[in-house]
């Protein structure tokens, strides 16, 4: 058997990523953890091919369905994460009276789920939505892509997340911190794939920023993501009718959420 080049390498990879997000989204028992599988696998392959954007492959159209496929699990995952984020929240900060907050969040998530289920039974739209993209995947000249071509997109993806960070440090608005923590987030996962493709160039990031500086990707992401938890989770606490220690529960989200951005802005 012939040994595999970096482009048949790189859709072995597609190819499983796709299959993991059919797994996430053919769960129906508990959809919750399905979906944000399968939202993750969604990234993972949209930074794949955000690598390859210099080869010669016609990667538009399926990076544009995957960009809707994941915009449409959004408001079920999201719901979820800021529940999440209240419930961890009262089990680091016992004395925060988050109790009626926990509550409504909970019965928002499980009221945005059936919704979003409803309106596309066990998911099956979606699925279908899934199996045109690997239709066009496999269907792309996979033998054409080059080494230089995914450390060319490495590189680029490094200087957007570059560019991302400054512009957040000179405005740290929730916008401008949310792209922010994509490219991060997107570089560190183009790295962590880099192996499967027989790839050895995180030396690239490590050039430009210090030794260790593509490990502590994870981190900063970790933080930028806790802080936009945290923004989320005060957006939907405010507009609720007052409870006992709910101003003591605003005043520890914001000064959780300065603490995170101080984190991942030193990092």
């Amino acid at each position: 058997m012939s040994k595999q080049g970096v482009g048949e390498k790189a859709h072995a990879l597609a190819k499983r990523e796709c299959a993991a997000i059919l797994q996430g989204l053919s769960a129906t028992g508990t959809p919750e953890p399905a979906i944000h599988s399968a939202r993750k696998a969604i990234r993972r392959l949209r930074g794949l091919l955000a690598l390859l954007e210099r080869s010669q492959l016609d990667l538009d159209r399926a990076d544009a369905s995957l960009q809707r496929l994941g915009d449409s699990l959004s408001d079920m995952r999201d719901a979820h994460v800021v529940a999440e984020a209240a419930e961890r929240l009262q089990t680091e900060h016992p004395e925060a009276q988050l109790g009626p907050a926990c509550a409504a969040l909970q019965w928002r998530g499980e009221r945005v789920m059936r919704n979003q289920l409803g309106k596309d039974p066990l998911l099956g739209r979606r699925r279908k939505q899934l199996a045109d993209v690997a239709l066009w995947l496999d269907a792309l000249p996979w033998h054409a892509v080059k080494a230089s071509d995914i450390k060319a997109g490495l590189l680029h993806s490094e200087r957007r997340a570059r560019k991302a960070q400054k512009r957040a440090a000179h405005d740290d608005s929730p916008e401008n911190v949310h792209r922010w923590r994509r490219r991060v987030r997107r570089l560190r996962m183009q790295l962590e794939a880099l192996p499967e493709l027989g790839l050895k160039t995180t030396a690239l990031v490590d050039a430009l920023h210090g030794p260790g500086k593509a490990k502590a990707l994870h981190k900063v992401s970790d933080q930028l993501g806790w802080q936009q938890d945290l923004r989320m989770l005060r957006n939907l606490v405010r507009p609720m009718p007052v409870w006992d220690g709910k101003p003591e529960v605003m005043g520890l989200i914001d000064r959780l959420m300065a603490d995170a951005g101080a984190r991942g802005g030193s990092a």
